[in-house]
């Protein structure tokens, strides 16, 4: 794959400027006259390759009759060359779309915004990538709460990415034909996750119950417990409710019972929102737990907006 380490904006803009000034496109010429003003000339080359701009035939470079429009107006207008690369990078497909749809897909739809806060890892195992769409003045860096924020001029095209994805995460999750399947892997991570949480109490692990498994109208899928005890030591009950969520906007369905338990056992209900990544994957860094969700999704529908997608009726 391409090292994005070795990718920029100046590099793109210098070997624009040397092809516009030359008639004969040749090779030679062009790869001399960039290496006088920019370095990674073979990266460059490959990356503009990739997303369509060019092929090389012989001693000669043939550019793409888009490209050879945007130069023609690149002069003119500030940011059409840039926002032409945009379009060629993010959508189509090419040899690093997994790795930039990997990046993407960390992101999360936070009130009218795309963020995301990268740990130190990921910092540095997208750090080409990132620097590279900063200077495409796709994303921004909010440098007091240490995150990057897609600009809203991409957030278009930004959603647009998710349906190249070859999972389509949020088809899968309309697909009812893959919804125990992955409600399933989604209730078995959240067992491990339970588990590990209550680790420093094994008589409570061992009675953490998969209620899913035994009764499908119990309004909820795992029996669970606090790792505090109440008053008299004994052990506090957590019902929890699991759901598999789009990592992009972390909708979810809930059912009618579901909410009557909810608002039944409240600050003892959680919903546990696991982000699916792939058709096997979960996203666990990323996992949302609500406490008493009647109160703070169903009463807040500003925050959670809801919208009817089912209605029952009957005489």
């Amino acid at each position: 794959m391409i090292d994005f380490e070795k990718i920029s904006l100046t590099q793109i803009i210098a070997f624009s400027e040397v092809v516009k000034a030359s008639s004969l496109k040749e090779k030679e010429f062009v790869e001399a006259g960039y290496k006088k003003i920019a370095a990674n000339y073979d990266t460059t080359i490959t990356f503009l390759t990739e997303i369509g701009l060019l092929v090389m035939r012989g001693d000669k470079i043939i550019l793409h009759d888009s490209y050879i429009s945007c130069l023609a107006k690149w002069q003119q207008s500030n940011g059409v060359l840039q926002n032409y690369i945009v379009r060629k990078f993010i959508g189509p497909k090419h040899s690093f779309s997994e790795y930039l749809i990997d990046f993407f897909a960390l992101f999360r739809n936070v009130g009218d915004s795309y963020e995301f806060k990268p740990t130190i890892s990921q910092r540095l195992k997208y750090s080409g990538l990132r620097n590279l769409l900063m200077e495409l003045e796709v994303l921004r860096l909010d440098k007091n709460k240490k995150k990057y924020v897609v600009a809203k001029d991409y957030f278009r095209l930004f959603a647009r990415l998710n349906k190249y994805n070859h999972l389509s995460i949020d088809g899968y999750l309309e697909n009812l034909k893959n919804k125990e399947l992955i409600g399933n892997l989604a209730e078995m991570e959240i067992l491990k996750y339970e588990k590990a949480r209550l680790a420093n109490f094994p008589q409570l692990v061992k009675a953490i119950e998969h209620i899913s498994r035994l009764n499908v109208a119990a309004g909820y899928d795992i029996k669970s417990y606090e790792d505090v005890f109440d008053k008299h030591e004994k052990p506090i009950l957590r019902y929890i409710e699991v759901k598999a969520v789009s990592p992009w906007n972390f909708r979810f369905y809930w059912t009618r019972n579901e909410i009557e338990k909810a608002e039944s056992y409240r600050s003892n209900y959680y919903l546990y929102l696991v982000p699916l990544i792939s058709k096997n994957k979960c996203d666990m860094k990323s996992l949302k737990i609500i406490r008493d969700p009647y109160l703070h999704i169903y009463k807040k529908t500003k925050a959670w907006p809801r919208r009817i997608e089912l209605m029952t009726f009957s005489q």
